[in-house]
């Protein structure tokens, strides 16, 4: 069965070259976002649960003061609440530690584990209120 997933991503502006590449558990690719002169990006896909989400960014300037921000995820059609998102996107730079943050100003590889057989149970095990 597949689960509505959707990103909402913002560039800083003046960030113009960098890609971002998001994959499934498979290798499917998702999206492949050659950054232009938009401030933001919505991405809509399908995928099957469970699963894990890669994130590739590949800033080819590596200009550490721009950055990418996942500011919004939808999984189920239900949006995931901030705390939520920290929690999920582990981010590892190529030349640092890995953090947990929705916010990536280098290259490197932020994963998002969606590790339940469907979003609901998801959902309820990471206490995202449903907003009615």
């Amino acid at each position: 069965m597949n689960t509505d997933l959707s990103f909402f991503l913002e560039f800083e502006q003046g960030i113009e070259s960098v890609d971002v590449v998001i994959h499934d558990r498979d290798k499917n690719i998702l999206a492949d976002i050659k950054q232009s002169h938009n401030h933001s990006v919505k991405v809509n896909c399908k995928i099957k649960l469970s699963n894990k989400i890669s994130i590739t960014i590949n800033n080819q300037n590596n200009i550490k003061s721009k950055f990418v921000k996942l500011s919004r995820l939808w999984l189920g059609n239900i949006e995931l609440n901030q705390q939520t998102l920290l929690q999920l996107c582990e981010y590892t730079p190529s030349q640092s530690d890995t953090k947990f943050t929705t916010i990536w100003n280098h290259n490197g590889v932020v994963v998002i584990d969606l590790f339940d057989k469907d979003f609901t149970s998801f959902l309820l095990h990471y206490h995202n209120h449903i907003q009615l």
